[in-house]
């Protein structure tokens, strides 16, 4: 998908979610990375409906890496080269928090 503007409305296929897993042994700390999640779903009605439509509130880049507790003074981020995803923050409804999808998760709305 090419850019998008503050207050495009968009169609969703899907959203991303954050995965964090512990690292095993003596150095404490987790590996984080994003995968494709399914559609917020309204419960309201029986069926239950996916919500497909938002409107673009914000971008952001993300970076897969790991984070590792050095000392006691705190932690410090590892960043994998490379491995850099850009997405978009769409608000499908007022009352429930914004999402995240991936550049082939939305597109445009034409003008009806």
């Amino acid at each position: 998908m090419s850019e998008c503007q503050l207050g495009d409305r968009v169609t969703m296929t899907g959203t991303v979610k954050k995965i964090r897993l512990e690292l095993p042994g003596l150095d404490s700390g987790f590996a984080t990375s994003y995968t494709a999640d399914p559609l917020p779903r309204c419960y309201d009605v029986d069926s239950g409906i996916d919500y497909t439509e938002g409107i673009i509130v914000g971008r952001r880049f993300l970076q897969e890496g790991v984070t590792k507790r050095l000392d006691d003074w705190g932690t410090h981020a590892f960043k994998q080269s490379g491995i850099t995803h850009r997405v978009w923050i769409v608000s499908y409804d007022l009352r429930r928090k914004p999402v995240m999808c991936f550049d082939h998760q939305i597109s445009k709305e034409t003008e009806k």
